[in-house]
């Protein structure tokens, strides 16, 4: 499984509607609260585990919090979130355990254990769509949270549209040829680093037809088959990434600058001569995209592309 998939919870999403249940969760003694403030993630002050605060020390902090998600229940022990506003971090800093502090996910995943990396994956991707709905998309009228935070409803008695959370969804595809595969870099990316084609789904497309549009626009690469390989939930800010693999019909390249600075095939020989010189960077481990280029270079050769990296980074 990749990271941020390894969900502990049950949703239980057939008791978010009834509010005195959803109450009664809460005021469990088991119950364990996480603390998201805009994109940042309360955790242990070293960052290697998440702040799992019991019910009695967040009752100050509800009483600021712009909204408040039951996330679910793993065995007895419900989980909520609450979320904040970049704007409340000095209104909520005394109510903050000692020994704690914000961290963002992306920076510190890999040192955390994979189930809470996937429960603060899931509470950041709430909050932040409750932080970008407070007003109704239809008629700009305050929203307010309901059902366990799963839902916002429009105030608008002429309009009561209900909004829930939005997923979007995008495409990724580790593309190869022969013993090569295809690696491309953006110019805002960090000098050396490459990574796989990805783009989002538009509408009226299959997963398939974004992943061949996607190599076409960016690199003018034809893909002959296309496979499924994985999914991951992506909370940077909030989309699911459906990885593929696919096999290009040639090696022919044409990029597309607006998208992309540069588009190369890479042996696995070079992709080990880049890595231990230090002129080619991986993207995150924790990443579909690694994990997509990691199972097509470990498929053959004597290294790991892991192995690689961390003595890269040494």
């Amino acid at each position: 499984m990749n990271y941020f998939s390894h969900n502990p919870l049950n949703r239980f999403a057939e008791i978010r509607a009834d509010a005195s249940q959803i109450a009664q969760l809460w005021e469990n003694n088991r119950a364990r609260v996480l603390v998201v403030l805009d994109n940042l993630s309360l955790l242990t002050a070293d960052a290697k585990a998440t702040a799992m605060l019991p019910r009695a020390a967040a009752a100050d902090l509800l009483q600021a919090a712009v909204v408040r998600v039951y996330l679910g229940s793993e065995g007895e022990v419900p989980y909520f979130a609450l979320g904040f506003a970049k704007e409340q971090e000095n209104e909520i800093a005394a109510y903050l355990p000692s020994g704690h502090a914000w961290h963002d996910l992306r920076q510190v995943a890999l040192q955390l254990p994979k189930e809470q990396g996937a429960l603060l994956a899931y509470a950041r991707g709430m909050v932040h769509w409750h932080l970008h709905h407070r007003y109704c998309a239809n008629c700009a009228s305050p929203t307010t949270s309901e059902q366990a935070g799963h839902v916002r409803y429009c105030t608008n008695p002429a309009c009561k549209r209900h909004h829930f959370p939005r997923t979007d969804t995008a495409v990724i595809v580790l593309i190869s040829e022969g013993d090569t595969c295809l690696l491309g870099r953006q110019q805002v990316w960090p000098e050396g680093l490459y990574a796989v084609v990805a783009g989002f789904l538009e509408p009226g497309e299959t997963l398939e037809q974004a992943v061949a549009r996607e190599a076409m626009e960016e690199t003018g690469v034809t893909l002959q088959r296309i496979s499924y390989h994985s999914s991951q939930p992506w909370p940077f800010p909030g989309s699911i990434m459906v990885g593929f693999e696919a096999l290009a019909a040639n090696r022919t390249i044409q990029v597309d600058h607006v998208e992309m600075e540069d588009a190369r095939w890479f042996t696995r020989d070079e992709i080990v001569a880049g890595l231990q010189d230090n002129t080619l960077r991986m993207p995150p481990q924790f990443s579909i995209a690694f994990r997509l280029i990691r199972d097509w270079f470990n498929a053959a050769g004597k290294y790991k592309l892991e192995d690689l990296v961390a003595a890269a980074s040494a």
